[in-house]
């Protein structure tokens, strides 16, 4: 089963010291599919989603509006 992943703050120290940990997971696990850092939208059904590290991402950027959103790191 393919797995959707995307990085948030801890992950992104490693690449800012030039190891990219979501280049290097599907190297291990080739089901795991990243999308990137923070937060990345894509469709099902037609129905646009927001798939998000931190939900005050979503307060800065206000023009575009998902329909759904699966969100992490909510404390």
């Amino acid at each position: 089963m393919d797995q959707y992943i995307i990085g948030g703050n801890h992950d992104r120290r490693y690449k800012d010291n030039e190891l990219d940990l979501l280049k290097l997971l599907p190297e291990v696990y080739p089901n795991i599919n990243p999308v990137g850092y923070y937060q990345a939208y894509f469709k099902v059904y037609n129905k646009l989603i927001s798939f998000e590290h931190n939900s005050k991402i979503r307060k800065k950027n206000k023009l575009i509006k998902p329909e759904f959103i699966i969100a992490g790191h909510s404390h």
